[in-house]
């Protein structure tokens, strides 16, 4: 007779005010890794801080910085200001100075290009060739001929000169 195996439950004990574990996809021992700032990649060094700061300290104050761009957005819309331009002006404020993005273009409807070089001729040439090479191998599945038999069908220029 097998002897049953005890199953231990491990538990971390979660102190978050605003945060419940629903799934599996985020574990509560992670959590608390990550609260204890124990987790990978949480060093002052892998967030560019400089030496003597503290990286809770540039928590808060990113924290603090946002909060005070969300006052301002939250007066603009209770001043009934145009809903456009204050929402523009709050995000693009919020990515610079809370978030550290530099490569933004106001107004624009999609992200900023400007970062990503130009691929190559050679790349697009390439992409083009093999599109082609797609459309001729459907166009044959459609037909139902295979790529040998329309080359048999093909006349070769051995077969025009004689």
């Amino acid at each position: 007779m097998a002897a049953k195996r005890k199953t231990r439950t491990r538990e971390a004990q979660l102190a978050f005010e605003a945060l419940s574990i629903e799934g599996g996809l985020l574990s509560p021992e992670w959590l608390s890794k990550v609260a204890q700032l124990q987790a990978g990649t949480q060093a002052e060094a892998d967030y560019r801080i400089h030496k003597g700061l503290n990286l809770r300290d540039e928590i808060g104050r990113y924290w603090r910085i946002a909060q005070a761009h969300w006052a301002d957005f939250k007066a603009g819309r209770e001043a009934k200001a145009d809903p456009k331009a204050v929402s523009e002006r709050f995000v693009l404020a919020l990515l610079r100075d809370a978030f550290r993005f530099t490569a933004l273009v106001p107004g624009a409807r999609r992200p900023s290009r400007a970062h990503v070089p130009d691929r190559p001729r050679r790349a697009r040439r390439a992409r083009a060739r093999s599109s082609s090479r797609r459309r001729r191998r459907a166009r044959r599945a459609r037909t139902g001929r295979s790529a040998t038999a329309a080359a048999a069908a093909a006349p070769s220029a051995s077969r025009r000169s004689t």
